[in-house]
């Protein structure tokens, strides 16, 4: 006589886990994430920044934009890639929760810069809102997107 013993139900896999998740926290893990992937890549951004505003100082307009094109195309490249992450392995996210991951991302950005000074005319604080939430919102919305493409 063979005697089987019963099956006992394995716990769900991370990847069940992950995709039952809700929404907003993956929301939450792309702000975060977008922040933390974008501030070491701001300190690349901030060294060729300096570079190429040296070589421009007689066109003062065009030196400060060099300076900060670098610094914007780190924080875009940190929204995208969180927006990927979200997109990739969130279950039910949608582009939409990866734009909203760069906004936060972006806010929270915007909350450290204000907490240490940075955003002292309020015409500068308001510029700098208006860019870094916009760039948030459109380049965690594409990877969002480029992610979802990429789910198994």
């Amino acid at each position: 006589m063979v005697r089987r013993l019963k099956v006992i139900n394995t716990p769900a896999s991370a990847d069940a886990e992950a995709s039952a998740r809700p929404r907003w926290q993956w929301v939450v893990l792309g702000g975060a994430l977008a922040l933390t992937t974008f501030l070491p890549l701001c300190m690349i951004g901030l060294w060729v920044g300096a570079r190429l505003r040296g070589r421009f100082d007689a066109s003062p307009g065009l030196a400060h934009l060099l300076g900060a094109a670098p610094i914007l195309l780190a924080f875009a490249v940190a929204a995208w890639s969180a927006g990927v992450l979200v997109g990739r392995f969130g279950g039910r996210t949608t582009g939409r929760d990866g734009a909203l991951g760069g906004v936060l991302g972006g806010s929270l950005l915007l909350l450290l810069a204000g907490l240490g000074g940075a955003l002292r005319p309020a015409s500068l604080a308001a510029s700098a809102a208006l860019v870094l939430l916009a760039a948030g919102a459109l380049f965690g919305g594409l990877g969002a997107r480029f992610g979802t493409r990429r789910r198994a």
